[in-house]
């Protein structure tokens, strides 16, 4: 009766001492791993701004980075300048100059996302003009499109007043469908306004995706991120699904390659959708357009493949109408996919090395290298 009451009252932690002493041991390392690494992160992240802290909606241009701000994202330094652009320091920019002053416009391409600024294709085109007195102003910004280009361009020549000599339209193959699905003009046509933010905020609201665990776990933690992605990368648990697969022992990119393999198969020449994105995009260049010629600004464009179209996703028809639409009005257009396409020839290089070559790994945009190739190239380009 005794052994019996004895053996009842005794816990499965009593009964397993091991099994005790390794969650205990377990608990102590996540409590510390937490800790630790929010109190570096503090330490570190002192007199610097959190991203929620730099970005403002815009009344007329929908959305900016705050003025003269500095943040740590991706574990790089973002600056920003008095207008509010990304810059190598928190600088202020005279609205007035004598020095010849070009303005480069995009999306996060532009922009530059996960680099420092000297390190994304606009600062280093800046480091190299800054010897000849050029001046460079980086006004892109992630999700913008050219009904963005224009108003914002619009709202820094009528209403800040900036001068500036040259405007360059960095456009991005994203940008025709972000004209139909995502930006529209107020009722006034005074302001770039969002169809269906507020549609997409409502309707999944508790959903919680696995992106999110991962940049909870990557924010919060240093030693358990390490051992998870280092137990996701070795236990094969991303399928390989690329077309080349002798290239890699596992998949890259993965996220992406179902909607590029269907939009490869895509005869974009007759896609009602694309062809009214690209309808949309040139009304909005050509009041873009009009706005230059009015203020006496030299406007180009510029056309650079994104990862999909590294990847296969088909360019030539997106080519052939910024060609026409640049001829048409007398501009310069820098194609960058025929720069690409050089280097690829010139080292032999298939779809899937060019990715790894010139895009971040499971993402779109140019890494380093990218940005060099682009800026290179439009250097000799510009002073040619």
């Amino acid at each position: 009766m005794n052994g019996d009451s004895f053996s009842k009252s005794t816990n499965i932690f009593e009964r397993n001492p091991n099994l005790s002493i390794v969650i205990i041991v377990a608990c102590i390392i996540i409590l510390l791993d937490i800790s630790l690494t929010n109190i570096n992160r503090i330490i570190l992240n002192y007199g610097w701004s959190e991203k929620n802290e730099i970005v403002q909606k815009h009344k007329t241009y929908h959305h900016a980075f705050k003025k003269l701000k500095k943040a740590r994202l991706y574990n790089r330094n973002l600056f920003t300048n008095s207008l509010g652009f990304k810059d190598n320091s928190n600088r202020k920019i005279s609205l007035r100059t004598d020095n010849h002053r070009i303005l480069f416009m995009g999306d996060s391409f532009t922009e530059g996302v996960y680099l420092d600024y000297e390190n994304t294709f606009v600062g280093i085109i800046d480091s190299a003009f800054s010897r000849d007195s050029l001046e460079v102003l980086n006004g892109g910004r992630s999700g913008y499109s050219p009904i963005i280009y224009w108003k914002k361009t619009e709202f820094f020549i009528d209403s800040a007043g900036l001068m500036f000599d040259e405007l360059i339209v960095f456009l991005d193959w994203s940008d025709w469908k972000e004209e139909i699905q995502v930006y529209t003009l107020s009722d006034d046509s005074l302001s770039v306004i969002s169809k269906y933010q507020q549609k997409n905020q409502s309707s999944q609201p508790t959903e919680i995706s696995i992106q999110t665990v991962k940049k909870i776990i990557y924010k919060n933690t240093t030693v358990i991120y390490y051992f998870l992605n280092l137990l996701y990368d070795n236990l094969g648990l991303q399928k390989d699904k690329m077309t080349n697969k002798s290239l890699t022992p596992k998949a890259q990119w993965e996220m992406f390659l179902q909607d590029w393999e269907e939009q490869i198969l895509l005869d974009y020449s007759v896609d009602k959708e694309f062809i009214n994105g690209c309808r949309l995009m040139k009304k909005r260049m050509n009041n873009l357009l009009l706005l230059t010629k009015n203020n006496k600004i030299n406007l180009s464009i510029a056309i650079y493949p994104t990862a999909g179209q590294a990847y296969g996703i088909p360019h030539n028809i997106w080519v052939e109408i910024w060609e026409e639409w640049s001829r048409k009005n007398n501009l310069k257009m820098y194609n960058f996919f025929a720069t690409f396409n050089q280097i690829k020839k010139e080292k032999n290089l298939s779809s899937y090395d060019a990715l790894r070559r010139f895009y971040f790994t499971n993402d779109i945009h140019f890494n380093k290298m990218g940005n060099r190739v682009i800026a290179n190239s439009f250097i000799d380009q510009y002073h040619n």
